[in-house]
């Protein structure tokens, strides 16, 4: 393996890393947090988003009206984890374009960031 090749492994190993454990964390603190004040774990309230542009505005409309409990942080988690796997083709992306200029795997990446932007933000 070239040195090029481990730089963007180990970006991408972070990435994927890091919103792994941000959302588990997220998630477990609310899960405990729900068991903690409700004995139980009653149902969340329901998500009325239909993609996750919508689904984070739901968020993060809850936030701005002082509506943090558990469900924020376990529909926060999900959220980091809907999330991570598109800032990781991001990252892609923008390595091939400005770190190694190979505008070929540019293309490439670019457009399987495009195709998860639609499928993510808008369908």
């Amino acid at each position: 393996m070239t040195r090029r090749s481990l730089d963007l492994n180990r970006v991408v190993w972070s990435i994927l890393l890091v919103g792994l454990i941000v959302s588990i964390a997220l998630i477990t603190a609310g899960l405990i947090w729900l068991l903690l004040t409700a004995g139980t774990f009653e149902p969340l309230p329901a998500i009325t988003a239909i993609n996750l542009l919508e689904f984070v505005v739901y968020v993060a409309g809850n936030a701005g009206t002082g509506e943090t409990g558990p469900a924020f942080l376990i529909y926060s988690g999900i959220a980091v984890l809907l999330f991570t796997p598109f800032a990781r083709v991001l990252a892609s992306t923008l390595y091939f374009a400005l770190k190694e200029h190979n505008w070929k795997f540019t293309c490439i990446t670019g457009f399987v960031l495009t195709v998860l932007m639609v499928i993510l933000f808008l369908v």
